[in-house]
């Protein structure tokens, strides 16, 4: 994993945020759990680690959508049936070109309480047709990303 040094860390810029509100917010995510599917993970382990960093958030990384889906699926992981708070997606993956539209469907139909989020760099052009499927968010900004994010955890 790529750890980026404590020096290269942005501030947290949270819209309509305050310094109080934002270590607030933090406290009651230190503890939240996102599945994060990607079938290159490292790609993304610098944002990952401003999550970890910033707000204590615990990830568990899936390659496929059968993958995530294993692991939605184990009801043993935490306090939500699959155990997590938030998934986080990419749109297509290798050998799944549509495969965040199809992890959106599957836990729209089984897991529909899960926020879901759709992180990818084609994310204008697929945005409509991503919110029609249910997503939560689409970006392909990582500021966004947090912002989508917190909304979302805090919603739970």
């Amino acid at each position: 994993m790529v750890r980026l040094p404590e020096s290269k860390i942005p501030p947290i810029n949270i819209t309509g945020a305050t310094e109080q509100n934002i270590d607030l917010k933090a406290q009651v995510l230190a503890h939240s759990r996102v599945l994060w599917v990607d079938d290159h993970p490292d790609n993304n382990s610098i944002v990952r680690h401003f999550f970890e960093k910033k707000l204590g958030i615990t990830f568990h990384i899936a390659k496929s959508t059968n993958e995530a889906l294993k692991q939605l699926g184990d009801k043993s992981q935490g306090s939500v049936p699959g155990g997590y708070d938030l998934v986080i997606t990419t749109f297509s993956r290798q050998n799944e070109p549509t495969g965040g539209f199809d992890l959106l469907t599957a836990i729209r139909t089984n897991y529909h309480w899960i926020p879901v989020i759709i992180y990818a760099k084609s994310a204008d052009t697929i945005r409509q047709q991503g919110m029609a499927f249910g997503a939560d968010g689409i970006t392909s900004d990582p500021q966004e990303l947090f912002d989508l994010s917190v909304r979302a955890l805090l919603r739970r």
